[in-house]
């Protein structure tokens, strides 16, 4: 696929927001990254509050 300038987005990587706790959603994340089959991601949020939630990296 990448040869013809096609890619894979990952999508609903956090369980369509089911996944509560901040642990959950950062090894969902930290999964499917690992996997090296995504060129790109999509998160999105229930609310603007979410986007101040605690980093992966924090």
């Amino acid at each position: 696929m990448r040869d013809k300038g096609r890619g894979i987005i990952g999508a609903k990587l956090i369980g369509k927001g089911g996944f509560i706790q901040p642990d959950d959603r950062d090894k969902s994340i930290r999964y499917a990254m690992r996997c090296r089959l995504l060129d790109a991601a999509m998160i999105g949020f229930a609310s603007t509050a979410q986007i101040d939630a605690r980093p992966l990296n924090g």
